[in-house]
């Protein structure tokens, strides 16, 4: 189930746009209409649905034409029901194709279809874009799906289309685009996500930085950004483990040393930049010896990256590590041993044969724990 905002035209007659709409598929058929006056006859449906086991409840949304409706339903096994909100229980695992047809009280009819996957593994579509820094209509689509696709069917809205899971499409012109993936698996189930991507919409480019003032182990931190469209959203790092997400927050070292500080800022449309420090805290005037970490942490930065990216990682003194890249289907793409007799250090990963997409970072630690990041690679 997913909700996004969604603009719909039908015959070039009337426009429907539904703000935070849930329902589980866009499938658009329609299938008839009669009558003179257009502005009552068009007409659209959805549907959303929810499971318990083999249990579904059914969920209906009518707009357009003139009420009241009739409501036909049709859910795959043969089952009917002619309720707007049904609930249907299946009697067996399988991929079954639901419909859901309404006719208004004018005879304008509308049908919408969904495959439903009972008992099998559910999938579904999702996917970010990231403009490129430097050419504002090129745009790298990132698949986010779940259920492991196999298959990957992109529509851009202008014509274009691709079929792998990170392409990257430049458009002629800027302007707002309604683009669909639809990915199937391997069981059987497809799921298909829309949304409107603006292009060419960063005409203000964003950058941020950030100061600090210490008083021993308390830093206070502020941040400043220019240009974006607000609002924004704030991500610090504060290279012990811990994270913040105001815009100038306070922290409290628990060790003297020097930590990587990274400060992130997404704004409204997207776009993103950040900023790095190494930030050194003592307790007293005077500089101690250096104190081995009492925790297992790591820092990942740049993120989103290029063609490289760096883990900086702390280790318990007698602590090993192996950092482990792997894609969202769990295929491992590097792997290195870490040694834990270094008390902080770094490792340069070269990400440039990876393809554009999301990752995870994981550190599995000898004591049998494990630390997770997510990794975003652009081109």
């Amino acid at each position: 189930m997913k909700r996004v905002l969604l603009s719909i035209f039908l015959s070039g007659i009337f426009s429907l746009s539904l703000m935070a709409l849930p329902f589980s598929g866009q499938h658009y058929t329609v299938t008839g209409q009669s009558g003179s006056d257009p502005d009552t006859l068009s007409c659209v449906n959805f549907f959303s649905y929810t499971n318990i086991n083999l249990v579904y409840t059914f969920s209906s949304f009518v707009a357009g034409g003139t009420p009241p409706y009739i409501y036909t339903w049709t859910f795959g096994d043969g089952g009917t029901s002619g309720l707007p909100n049904p609930v249907h229980t299946y009697a067996g695992p399988g991929s079954y194709m639901v419909t859901l047809t309404t006719v208004a009280s004018n005879g304008c009819t509308y049908t919408s279809t969904d495959v439903v996957t009972v008992g099998g593994t559910p999938c579904t579509a999702n996917f970010m874009t990231v403009p490129d820094s430097s050419n504002q209509t090129m745009i790298y689509f990132i698949d986010q799906s779940t259920g492991i696709p196999v298959t990957w069917a992109w529509t851009f809205g202008d014509g274009g289309t691709a079929n792998i899971p990170y392409p990257v499409h430049t458009y002629a012109q800027a302007g707002t685009y309604w683009v669909c993936l639809t990915i199937t698996t391997a069981s059987g189930c497809f799921d298909t996500y829309c949304d409107s991507v603006l292009v060419g919409g960063i005409s203000n480019p964003m950058t941020n930085s950030f100061t600090w003032a210490a008083q021993q182990l308390t830093v206070t931190f502020t941040g400043t950004v220019t240009g974006g469209t607000p609002p924004y959203v704030y991500a610090w790092d504060f290279g012990d483990g811990n994270v913040a997400g105001v815009q100038n927050p306070v922290h409290t070292y628990t060790i003297q040393g020097s930590y990587t500080v990274i400060f992130t800022v997404l704004d409204y449309t997207s776009n993103y930049s950040y900023a790095q420090h190494t930030v050194t805290v003592v307790s007293t005037g005077i500089p101690e010896p250096a104190v081995q970490p009492t925790l297992n942490t790591f820092t990942l930065y740049p993120n989103p990256a290029s063609d490289k990216v760096t883990i900086e990682y702390s280790l318990k003194k007698g602590v090993n590590a192996t950092a482990i890249i792997s894609d969202l289907p769990g295929n491992q793409l590097f792997k290195v041993d870490l040694n834990g007799e270094i008390s902080k250090n770094k490792l340069d990963i070269n990400t440039s044969s990876l393809k554009p997409g999301t990752y995870i970072v994981t550190l599995w630690l000898s004591d049998g724990k494990k630390l997770m990041k997510k990794l975003t690679l652009l081109k």
